[in-house]
């Protein structure tokens, strides 16, 4: 069976050191279908981090037994210029470890007593620890922001942050409008449809984080995405899939099956990921796309048009002048004849 290991982090002094703190290894349950396994708690309210092992390991910040932050899913894109990295997924057990590039660099990563993790190295010219990164910091950030199926885009003070995904509707519209999208979105299906009938498909959402994988799975470690897709589509469960690199794997593809929860615009991690919606949204988004095409085509034409028939009127223009100063010329010279 698969082991976990679960860092936790107690009280601090004001240099960042632990004054308390155990490393433990549980092991994991072979259903693998449990997203609190593992919680301690008697983290109590300052913080811990854990490693959850799903198919795509992920780590999480949690006060008492509620996750309120969480990494991007396995594999990591990691702060290579500070350290490196090395990530172990087996049967047998799930552990990572970093190791400064140089060392020299005094380095630790660290949950703090407001329940921040950070990063600090100890510059010895000041005698302190100074942050190299931390988290969270970003307003979707905060783990389950947007609630279940729905997408957090952090772009604008101005502009609610939070939006549904492709098939789902607000769940509670009033809290929504006072900014609030923790009850998430539902899904706009009738009970006349279904995600298992003819014609369903999947909307593609790109650059994101991927969702919390915790009840994800990896499919196939070398697959393409239409065969991904398939896989996909076979199971009524599936609520959607993506493509990942990772490291010894050329492509592999990734299911989630159950709820959509924390995914998150980022054009740094930059996946896709495939909604599965029903016939009736799939049509409509096909409706939607090729109105946007011949608005396209339209907005080419117009000016097209406008600009031959104004080309056409200066050409006449010109013509109607030239036939105008031959007339008043022979006018002239039958005058000047008569006057003769």
């Amino acid at each position: 069976m698969a082991t976990v290991k679960e860092l936790k982090f107690e009280d601090r002094d004001d240099t960042g050191i632990e004054t308390g703190g155990a490393e433990e290894t549980h092991e994991n349950p072979e259903d693998g279908e449990n997203p609190e396994f593992g919680r301690n708690p008697e983290i109590g309210e300052i913080g811990g981090a854990e490693l959850y092992p799903s198919s795509l390991p992920q780590f999480f910040l949690y006060k008492g037994t509620k996750r309120y932050w969480r990494t991007a899913s396995w594999p990591w894109r990691g702060q290579r210029q500070l350290y490196k990295e090395r990530f172990v997924n087996i049967q047998d057990e799930v552990y990572f470890v970093y190791t400064p590039i140089d060392d020299s660099i005094i380095l630790r990563i660290m949950v703090d007593h407001t329940g921040f993790l950070k990063a600090v190295s100890w510059h010895v010219s000041d005698l302190k620890w100074k942050e190299l990164w931390a988290a969270p910091k970003h307003q979707c950030d905060w783990y389950g922001k947007c609630g279940s199926y729905s997408t957090c885009e952090p772009v604008d003070i101005t502009i609610y942050e939070c939006a549904c995904l492709p098939g789902y509707e607000l769940k509670d519209a009033r809290n929504w409008f006072l900014r609030d999208g923790s009850g998430g979105c539902v899904s706009k299906g009738l009970e006349s449809s279904s995600m298992c009938d003819p014609g369903e498909g999947f909307v593609k959402v790109e650059n994101v984080l991927l969702p919390d994988s915790s009840f994800a799975v990896w499919v196939n470690t070398s697959m393409s995405r239409a065969n991904c897709e398939k896989q996909c589509k076979m199971n009524c469960s599936c609520s959607a899939y993506a493509i990942v690199d990772a490291p010894g794997i050329a492509k592999g593809c990734i299911t989630w099956h159950g709820e959509l929860m924390d995914t998150i615009y980022d054009r740094n991690d930059r996946y896709d990921l495939y909604v599965r919606v029903d016939a009736l949204e799939l049509a409509e988004k096909a409706r939607k796309s090729n109105g946007h095409h011949e608005k396209g085509f339209l907005a080419i034409a117009i000016p097209a048009v406008f600009s031959t028939s104004l080309i056409i009127s200066v050409l006449g223009y010109l013509w109607l002048r030239k036939i105008g100063e031959k007339g008043v010329g022979a006018v002239e010279r039958r005058e000047s004849i008569g006057d003769s």
